[in-house]
């Protein structure tokens, strides 16, 4: 019960916000262009949280008419669970690879200043996205393949041998399909997504220190001011100020650091939950389904919430993509009240 009062209507709000933020943010870096390569890495970042959401949505959807229309030849819950969730879960490590790339480029930006052009080309932005993209599919592609939907025959509760069958579309799992579903969780999460994780953390606290090293280099390379009274007083500034990072590079690493921790915090009970299911064999008892789906539930809604969280990174922390928002905004306002 505490899945439909609770766990469904947040997944819900939370869903949709997402579908409608990364539409926004498709919007807008459409109008901004891709004139740099970083900017093919947020619109693909965006594109997949999007259809991220919107499967998660599909998926509440789905469980809102498992629990509404009791007879119905669809099994939503299968549905939802398998034939939506595979793809879902494959989206959600993807979105966190490229996350990953965007703060590594980063990196390069502050570590190799003058062969970041170089390095980080659009063309090699692109096969990277596109290697992304193939592994996880190629994962997921085999789990659907084994995995078959069928028509199954369910009795009533009173039944009796003369009772005709209710068929019910559903998906039907076998052995197989389960090997696939175990090696899914082991090669694409214990591997590649965890490993995303910590090149993003790695990336941002490298990138951190390096901005802040340099800085000191800046200080203490200081011309000296040919007047003893604006020396002075550049000297009672500086020593004010806590930090002697530009305002530019402030804004790098507040933006890096805030998808950071978004991205971190949102995909840490998902990896706990896999944890815990992959330690724990009793979990995969019947008597424990329902507490598995109550865990996996609440881990969707952390990273329902990552997929809308970097909307508001921009919109704060970025002054173009602020500024298109707002013009696209009032533009849209002033038709409608016309």
């Amino acid at each position: 019960m505490l899945q439909i009062a609770l766990i469904i209507p947040i997944n819900c709000c939370v869903s949709l916000t997402g579908v409608i933020t990364n539409l926004f943010n498709i919007v807008i870096l459409t109008k901004l262009g891709f004139r740099h390569s970083m900017s093919i890495g947020t619109m693909a970042l965006s594109a997949t949280d999007f259809f991220v959401s919107s499967l998660q949505l599909g998926s509440e959807v789905s469980y809102i008419l498992h629990y509404t229309i009791g007879d119905s030849w669809i099994d939503f819950l299968a549905l939802s669970q398998i034939a939506i969730g595979w793809t879902r879960y494959a989206g959600i490590y993807i979105s966190g690879w490229i996350t990953a790339i965007i703060a590594l480029e980063r990196c390069f930006c502050v570590v190799f200043p003058f062969h970041v052009k170089q390095i980080c080309t659009k063309y090699v932005y692109i096969l990277v996205l596109v290697s992304i993209y193939s592994v996880y599919i190629s994962l997921v592609i085999p789990i659907y393949v084994a995995e078959k939907m069928v028509w199954l025959p369910v009795y009533s509760n009173d039944y009796n041998s003369s009772e005709h069958p209710r068929y019910v579309w559903t998906v039907l799992i076998n052995e197989e399909a389960a090997q696939l579903e175990i090696l899914f969780d082991t090669v694409g999460v214990s591997g590649f997504a965890l490993f995303s994780q910590f090149s993003l953390l790695f990336c941002t606290v490298y990138m951190t220190f390096t901005l802040k090293a340099s800085s000191r280099i800046r200080k203490s390379c200081t011309i000296p001011y040919p007047d003893l009274k604006a020396q002075a007083s550049a000297e009672l500034n500086s020593s004010i100020r806590t930090s002697f990072l530009t305002r530019r590079e402030k804004r790098l690493v507040r933006v890096a650091v805030w998808l950071a921790v978004i991205m971190l915090t949102c995909n840490v009970p998902r990896y706990i939950v896999i944890a815990i299911f992959s330690t724990l064999p009793g979990m995969h008892a019947p008597v424990n389904i329902s507490v598995a789906f109550f865990m996996y539930d609440v881990s969707d809604v952390f990273a329902n919430v990552n997929c809308l969280g970097n909307f508001f990174v921009y919109v704060k922390l970025n002054y173009k993509f602020r500024t298109m928002f707002n013009n696209f905004i009032n533009k849209r306002c002033a038709l409608i009240v016309k």
